[in-house]
C-alpha cells in the first residue's frame, strides 16, 4: 500500500506540473491524498487486519472512505477559490466514490477467487460471534451517521436561508433609505443656494417678488413645490405657489380633511430632539389634496421680511417624476454577492434604476409577473434566461424596489457546508468504526 501510494502521488504531480492548465488546480489534493491512501491502507493492514487482506466488503467501505478524504482535500488545498472547489468537487464525487469503491471491490474479489477458488463465494453456515459485532456496529454507525448528516443538513439549511434572506431585505433597506437621503440632499443643496448671497438673484426680473423667484428656480431645478415657513407660527411666508403663501401648518382645521399632513410634517421636523430634517411619504397636501406630494425640510435660518433671521425651515415637494428623476442609478451601485443586484421600478412596473448590466437579466417580466403590489418581504424564487434567481420586493412609496441574487451563488455557502461536514462526518464515523473495531478485538 505504501509503496503504491508513493507511485500514485508522484505520477499525480508529475502530470499536475507537465500539464498545469488541466490538471494543476487539484494536483497538491490529489498527491498528497494518493499518497496517505497508500499510508491508511499499510496501518490499516497492520493494526486492524493483523498483516492480513481486508475481506471485501471491508475493503469497499475502506476505499469509499479514502475517496472522501481526496476530494476533502480538494476544499482544503484551495480554500481561497472555494466556489471552484466546490464545482470541481460536486462533478467528481459521484464517478469517483462510485469508481474506485467498485474498483477495490472487484480487485478483492478477483484476488479472494484466485486464491480460494469457489470457496469464496460461499457464505458461512453461521455466524460467528465477531461477525455478528461487526455486523452490528456498521448498523449503528450507519445510522449515526444518517441522524447526524440530516441534523447538519436541516441546520445549514435553515442558516443558509436567514441569510439569503436578511441580504435581501438589507439591500432593499439600504436602498429606500439612500431614495429618502436624495430627496434631502436636494433639499440641503436649495438650503445653500438661498443662504448664498445674491442667493436667487440670478433668476430675478424687474418687478418680480420673491415667490416670482422661487418660481423660477423650481421650474429650473424641476421641482414641485417649495415653501419657506417660519418656525415660531408655522406660518408659509414665501412659496412658489401663490395658493400655499399665508398657510398656517399646524393648523387643527377640521374641514380641511388633508391638515394631518401639514401638521405632522411640522411637528416632525421642528422635534427638539429630531436630526434637523425629515422625509414624509408621498401624501395628498391640504392645498392641492388631488394630487400626492411626496415632501422633504431642514431647518435654517432665514429673513422672513423682519430684517433679521428667524428660525424656520424650508419644505420641497415632489411628485412622483420628480422623485423618479432623484433615484437616477443608486441602483447600479448597489451588488449583492457577485450575481445579486437591485431593480426599482414605478407604479407602471417600469424600470427607473436597475443595477449593473452584468448581473440582471434582460426579461424581468416572470419577476414582475410575481410581484405583489402592496409590497412582499418574503423571499420568493422565479426564473428567466434559464437562471433561477430568489427574489425580495417591497412596495416603498409609490416604488417597487427588488433585490435578487441567482439561487445557485445563494446556495453555494450551504452546499458546500454540507459536502464539507458530509465528508469529515465520513472520516469521523469511519475512525470511529475502526477504533471499536480494534479495541473489542484485543
Amino acid at each position: 500500500g505504501l509503496i503504491a501510494g508513493a507511485i500514485g502521488g508522484l505520477e499525480r504531480m508529475i502530470v499536475g506540473i507537465v500539464n498545469p492548465t488541466k490538471f494543476g488546480f487539484t494536483v497538491i489534493a490529489c498527491s498528497v491524498s494518493t499518497f496517505l491512501a497508500g499510508v491508511v491502507s499499510l496501518i490499516i493492514r497492520y493494526f486492524v487486519f493483523n498483516k492480513k487482506r481486508p475481506g471485501i466488503i471491508s475493503g469497499f467501505f475502506i476505499g469509499l472512505v479514502v475517496e472522501v478524504f481526496h476530494l476533502l482535500m480538494v476544499f482544503v488545498t484551495n480554500a481561497s477559490e472555494y466556489e471552484k472547489a466546490f464545482r470541481v468537487v460536486q462533478s467528481c464525487t459521484p464517478p469517483m466514490l462510485i469508481a474506485n469503491s467498485i474498483s477495490v471491490l472487484i480487485a478483492l474479489i478477483v484476488i479472494s477467487a484466485l486464491e480460494k477458488g469457489k470457496d469464496a463465494f460461499k457464505l458461512p453456515d453461521s455466524k460467528t460471534l465477531n461477525s455478528k459485532f461487526v455486523v452490528t456496529l456498521s448498523a449503528l454507525t450507519f445510522v449515526a451517521f444518517i441522524l447526524s448528516s440530516s441534523f447538519v443538513y436541516a441546520f445549514d439549511d435553515k442558516m443558509a436561508k436567514q441569510q439569503r434572506d436578511n441580504d435581501l431585505a438589507y439591500a432593499i433597506a439600504e436602498t429606500a433609505n439612500e431614495i429618502s437621503y436624495k430627496t434631502i440632499e436636494k433639499a440641503y443643496q436649495i438650503k445653500g443656494v438661498l443662504d448664498r448671497n445674491p442667493g436667487l438673484e440670478a433668476y430675478a426680473e424687474p418687478g418680480d417678488s420673491y415667490n416670482d423667484l422661487l418660481y423660477k428656480f423650481c421650474q429650473d431645478q424641476g421641482i414641485i413645490e417649495i415653501n419657506l415657513i417660519r418656525k415660531s407660527d408655522a406660518y408659509i411666508v414665501y412659496a412658489n405657489d401663490p395658493l400655499n403663501v399665508g398657510y398656517t401648518m399646524n393648523a387643527e382645521n377640521t374641514e380641511e380633511t388633508n391638515y394631518d399632513q401639514s401638521r405632522d410634517f411640522h411637528n416632525k421636523i421642528t422635534d427638539p430632539n429630531g436630526p434637523g430634517y425629515y422625509v414624509q411619504e408621498f401624501r395628498a397636501p391640504v392645498t392641492q389634496p388631488e394630487n400626492l406630494r411626496k415632501y422633504a425640510g431642514v431647518l435654517f435660518e432665514f429673513d422672513f421680511g423682519s430684517g433679521t433671521k428667524e428660525p424656520g425651515y424650508i419644505q420641497v415637494g415632489y411628485d412622483k417624476a420628480g422623485v423618479d428623476s432623484l433615484v437616477g442609478n443608486i441602483a447600479y451601485y448597489k451588488q449583492i454577492g457577485n450575481t445579486g443586484s437591485i431593480i426599482i421600478l414605478n407604479d407602471s412596473f417600469e424600470a427607473i434604476s436597475v443595477g449593473k448590466d452584468s448581473n440582471l437579466p434582460t426579461d424581468i417580466t416572470p419577476l414582475i409577473e410575481k410581484i405583489n403590489k402592496k409590497g412582499n418581504s418574503t423571499t420568493f424564487e422565479f426564473e428567466t434566461e434559464d437562471t433561477s434567481y430568489y427574489a425580495q420586493c417591497k412596495y416603498e412609496d409609490t416604488h417597487y424596489i427588488i433585490s435578487m441574487i441567482t439561487t445557485k451563488e445563494a446556495d453555494m455557502s450551504r452546499n458546500i457546508s454540507v459536502f464539507t461536514n458530509t465528508f469529515l462526518e465520513i472520516i469521523v464515523f469511519g475512525l470511529f468504526f475502526i477504533t471499536i473495531y480494534v479495541l473489542v478485538k484485543k
